[in-house]
This record gives structure tokens, sequence and C-alpha cells, in this order.
């Protein structure tokens, strides 16, 4: 489905309001500064009254990926973890829909500054061969406390702008107004303002190198949980469908998985925990689509090295 999926969540204001400005921010360059350029990457920044200013990193990948695959790059916690130098683990709270969630996330400290963590909500709004937009901001949430090891941060805006251009690469920018909170050194402030526009730049590498991780296409339900282990290559989809519709109780439904060949090459193996599920592959632009059929809620998918 193009565009934003429909949900009537408690933090769908949220999203939908950080969508909003994430596209306005995103529009144009007016009101940024360029700062530098580093890593195929160019910075900028944007001054904000009695706040860290917002940072922005444009980069641009060069045709043979499409924007759901850069985007699960972007999204996949396994894959952040090796784009990211600062990202220590996010883990998923509630999945609304397809393209919305919300999140738990914890970024590494550097001694003396501790580590931060945020609970934000996560949206997509995605048109096929135009856009792929990724949103998030912070929300309160009373069930995921202040935990004493991080310091609680206040993230305003965050999020990635994936464009098509008309020679099929893809224009990609990472925008980030953050609000670290606590007592914190100006020069960790200003290595956090570098290293974090150069994601951009990151996300770019990790495609051109090791593909893209195993990510949901199609599904008549919704993901309780994914796990992607990038060192062992292993992707875990838990899923579960709603009792009016899906694939719940005695009905069967299909679920299609999109796995680069670039980071499987060869042969991998698909599990699920119904027994009576069967699945498909077949090529499509150069990856596989893995197709399930006959599954039942709730079931576990894995895809592996075989």
């Amino acid at each position: 489905m193009s565009g934003i999926l429909p949900s009537d969540n408690k933090h769908a204001a949220s999203s939908r309001k950080a969508l909003t400005t994430l596209k306005e921010l995103g529009s144009s360059l007016t009101g940024w500064d360029f700062s530098s350029e580093k890593e195929n990457v160019k910075i900028y920044t944007k001054q904000v009254p009695n706040s860290l200013p917002m940072t922005r990193g444009d980069a641009v990948l060069e045709p043979g990926w499409s924007l759901e695959q850069l985007g699960a790059v972007c999204l996949n916690p396994g894959a952040r973890a090796v784009w990211d130098e600062r990202y220590e683990s996010s883990e998923i709270k509630e999945q609304y829909t397809l393209r919305e969630s919300l999140f738990h996330s914890k970024m590494k400290g550097s001694w003396p500054v501790s580590g931060r963590d945020i609970v934000g909500t996560s949206i997509i709004e995605y048109h096929e061969g135009k856009e792929y937009i990724i949103a998030m901001t912070s929300v309160v949430e009373p069930t995921i406390p202040e935990i004493s090891s991080h310091v609680r941060a206040d993230l305003y805006i965050s999020g990635w702008i994936l464009r098509l251009l008309e020679d099929g690469s893809i224009s990609v920018s990472y925008i980030v107004h953050i609000h670290l909170n606590g007592s914190i050194p100006s020069a960790f402030v200003k290595m956090v303002q570098l290293q974090t526009p150069l994601c951009a730049g990151k996300v770019c590498q990790y495609a051109r190198k090791l593909g893209f991780p195993p990510y949901v296409k199609k599904l008549e339900g919704r993901v309780l949980r994914e796990q992607f282990d990038q060192a062992q290559k292993t992707y875990i989809a838990e899923v579960d469908a709603p009792e009016e519709h899906g694939f719940f109780g005695e009905k069967a439904g299909t679920m299609v998985i999109v796995v680069s060949k670039t980071m499987f090459p060869d042969s991998f193996a698909v599990k699920t925990s119904i027994v009576e599920s069967v699945h498909e592959k077949e090529e499509a632009d150069g990856n596989t689509l893995v197709i399930i059929k006959h599954i039942k809620a709730p079931v576990v998918i894995t895809i592996s090295q075989s």
C-alpha cells in the first residue's frame, strides 16, 4: 500500500506530526548552513534557539538498489549495529502496523558521559518508485520507565528521506535534532554532531558491501519481533495476526520476505514454526523473494545460511 498505513494507536498523532516536520525540513536546503563534506557526505546544520543545532547529512547511492532495500538498511537494528558506531541496542515494544511502531533504543556513552536511551515512535511513508521516508520522535510511554544505566534523551525529530532520482540512484538525507540531557562536555557534543550526519554515507557503504537485511514486503498481519544477526547472517521474524483478519485460527495466509543476493550469495535455509506451511523462492531484480504459504498465526520464520 502506498503512503501511510492507517492506525489509531495512542501515539499516532505524534508520529504523524514528526513525519510532517521531517518532510518540511528535508524539502529544501533553505535555512540549512553548509558545514563540511567528508566521506562523500555533505554535512549541514540548522540553528535552533535554546537548543543544540539540527544536523543533516546528504549522500547519494548509485543505481542498483530499491528504496525499500535501502530503507531496510536504515531501519534494521542488526544492520544499524554495523553502520552506527554509537548504537548499543534497540527493541520494538509494540508494532502497530507493518510501518509504524513503538521502540526503545540505547546509545553508547563515552567516559565520562553516560549512555543515552530513547523511547519513541517510528513511522514510514512509502511511495513506490518515488520516496521512502522514516520519521522518529520521542513519546511519553509509562510502560517504559527510565533506567539507571542511561540518561533519557529527548528526540525532537530524526529520520531518513530516501528519494529515487531520474538515473536510478537514491538521494539520502539523514536529519536529527536531539536533546541529550544531563551534563555533557562540549567536545563530546561536537563529536556527536560530526558522527551523526556521516551515517548517511555509512548506510550507502553498507548496501554496497553487504546488500540489505531480509525484510517483510507483504504480510496479512503484524510483526511482533524482528531479529537480525549480521555476523551469523540469521534473520528471525515472529508474526501474529488479529483474529478478525489475516491468518489467525483456521485461516491460512501468505507472507513475502525479500532476501539480498549480496548478503546470501549462495543458498539459504527457511524454517517456520508451522509444520504445514510451505515456501517458494522466486528471483526478483537480482534478489530472492521468499513466499511462505499456508501459514497460521502465531508463527516464527527463520532465514539463515545453509
